[in-house]
């Protein structure tokens, strides 16, 4: 991990390939939790609200501790990876830090906006925007860091 404090992440002598590897696994983690939500939880709010709304809150939240636990290890395990490589990629500080705050914040979101669909069925709709939202940013900030990486210097 020297390599993402030191800058070097665009090396030939090995970082690079190191990198890619762990970017295409992050893309197939992000590509395996949307279709696991999918399945699980429910693509539309009618869905979200069937799979998640139908038990009192405290029997639910205890089904979706399981969730809560695995979401909260994979997606911080994914947010410091990103973190680290987001602060050498090629583009204005800004935008990596805008990207890494929003994408954090709409993770924390998700996670929490499930809990509560049992309380209010119209939270199925956040849940709803969140699962695409969340996805789509995660992917395409894994792309455009893969990317970078074999980017031409300018």
């Amino acid at each position: 991990m020297r390599f993402l404090v030191t800058g070097s992440i665009r090396s030939d002598n090995g970082p690079r390939t190191i990198l890619t590897g762990a970017l295409i696994f992050f893309l197939l983690f992000t590509l395996a939790h949307f279709a696991r939500e999918w399945n699980s939880t429910g693509a539309t709010p009618a869905e979200v609200q069937a799979s998640l709304g139908q038990e009192d809150f405290s029997t639910q939240a205890i089904l979706l501790l399981e969730d809560l636990h695995i979401d909260l290890v994979l997606f911080g395990m994914a947010l410091l990876f990103i973190g680290s490589v987001l602060y050498q990629v090629r583009g204005s500080r800004r935008l990596r830090n805008g990207i890494f705050l929003t994408l954090s914040t709409l993770i924390l979101l998700y996670i929490v906006s499930r809990f509560l669909v049992p309380l209010n069925e119209f939270m199925a709709y956040p849940v709803v925007a969140l699962f695409y939202g969340v996805h789509t940013l995660m992917f395409g900030t894994l792309l455009w860091i893969l990317q970078d990486l074999y980017r031409s210097p300018q």
